[in-house]
């Protein structure tokens, strides 16, 4: 909804190189291989065995000996029976333990994603605030020269000089406070994407509109919000597990 490339690509950027997301993935390949233990357990188990044994016969009245060979094979079924559901409970439980661990996945995607976003918005907020900030110092600069001449023609006072001069050095001043304050967040943003701080202040030096949405984004009502979080979702299925094993 933003509609902001460099945005979308930040984005993707730290999605493929963040250690939280990758730690929040390989917990949902754990949660499933525990998934497909447990659904194990409900069939059969089945042993396969096989031998092959190959012998010589006594001699014979004519001295020759003949040789053959012998093979076995078999299997065992066996099939644990599950009369109070400690089984199915078991599965049921983890089945609950992968959903918490998507959920999990998603609320890290995005308070990731939602920090991205942010701090872009920062930086390029204060982006626009130094430009504004050097435009105003430099028409106020040229105000206070002005002031001085026509103080010097008579028309205007010395307070009025000191007054114009007052005010583009206060914006000078400002302006050091956000540049310092756009580098900040540039640093976030090169933390999130894992790149170095040098290299993304190239890649946005080059100005663009504060980000924002060209549509009203749909809130809903706050049950349709509360149901939307990820982390309550999560908790959900985390309760759902845990009484699953006190079934097991």
């Amino acid at each position: 909804r933003l509609r902001d490339p460099e945005l979308n690509t930040l984005v993707d950027e730290a999605v493929a190189g963040n250690l939280d997301v990758a730690t929040a993935k390989a917990k949902i390949r754990e949660a499933r291989a525990s998934y497909r233990q447990s659904r194990a357990a409900l069939f059969p188990s089945v042993d396969r065995s096989g031998s092959a044994t190959r012998h010589k016969s006594a001699t014979t009245k004519s001295g020759s000996r003949a040789i053959y060979s012998e093979y076995q094979a078999g299997f065992d079924a066996s099939w644990e029976l599950d009369l109070f559901g400690a089984s199915h409970g078991s599965v049921e439980a983890a089945r609950y333990g992968l959903d918490a661990s998507e959920e999990e996945l998603r609320s890290t995607l995005l308070t990731l994603v939602g920090d991205v976003a942010s701090y872009y918005a920062q930086a390029r907020g204060y982006q626009a605030r130094v430009a504004l900030a050097r435009r105003s110092a430099a028409s106020q600069r040229q105000t206070a020269e002005l002031t001085r001449t026509m103080a010097q023609a008579g028309t205007a006072t010395a307070a009025d000089v000191a007054k114009a001069m007052g005010q583009a050095s206060s914006t000078e001043a400002d302006i050091p406070t956000l540049e310092a304050s756009y580098a900040e967040a540039v640093h976030r943003l090169s933390v999130l994407t894992g790149r170095p701080p040098a290299a993304l202040s190239e890649r946005l030096k080059r100005g663009a509109p504060i980000p924002a949405p060209r549509l009203p984004i749909p809130t809903g009502i706050p049950a349709d919000i509360l149901l939307a979080r990820p982390d309550v979702r999560m908790a959900e299925r985390q309760y759902a597990q845990y009484t699953a094993k006190v079934g097991q």
